[in-house]
């Protein structure tokens, strides 16, 4: 898919239902930080996935909401090397260090969820198995401007479900 296409979906991902106002808040104890899901933007090399995720923050610039990006570099495979559906992330994003202390594991976990479940959308799209179950991601890599899902059929033993 390009790199538009992902962008879009991958915002729905991120914002996980939260559609109304284009940003919502993450909330720990009582640190809280906006992202702006809309204005989130993506790039997509070769073999990088790479999140800018816009976020404002009224705790860090005395009063005035300030923002800041956090940036999430996620590897993936290529095309001529593809690595299945790991996907590499460092543990914290990038960006400023007040931030990025807070709050840079959770932007990581919030990109590698939102890439995740775009990848599972793609490959339900791109059919059923014999069962009528929606296929899954079997991998993914990334090319410059293009990102590609690889659908597969679910193994027997996830068909089974838990004993």
């Amino acid at each position: 898919m390009r790199e538009s296409l992902f962008l879009c979906l991958f915002r729905a991902a991120l914002a996980r239902g939260e559609l109304r106002y284009g940003r919502f808040v993450w909330q720990d104890l009582d640190s809280e930080l906006g992202v702006h899901y809309q204005e989130s933007r993506a790039a997509l090399l070769n073999g990088i996935v790479l999140i800018g995720l816009r976020t404002f923050c009224d705790q860090i610039s005395g009063g005035e909401a300030a923002q800041m990006e956090l940036v999430v570099p996620m590897a993936v495979g290529t095309p001529n090397e593809p690595a299945g559906l790991v996907v590499a992330a460092e543990t914290t994003a990038r960006g400023p260090e007040l931030l990025v202390d807070v709050w840079g594991e959770t932007a990581v976990a919030a990109c590698w969820q939102a890439l995740i479940a775009v990848c599972r959308y793609v490959a339900s799209l791109a059919g059923e198995d014999q069962y009528c179950r929606p296929l899954v991601p079997g991998g993914v890599h990334a090319a410059d401007g293009f990102l590609t899902v690889v659908p597969q059929a679910m193994h027997a033993v996830d068909r089974q479900g838990p004993r």
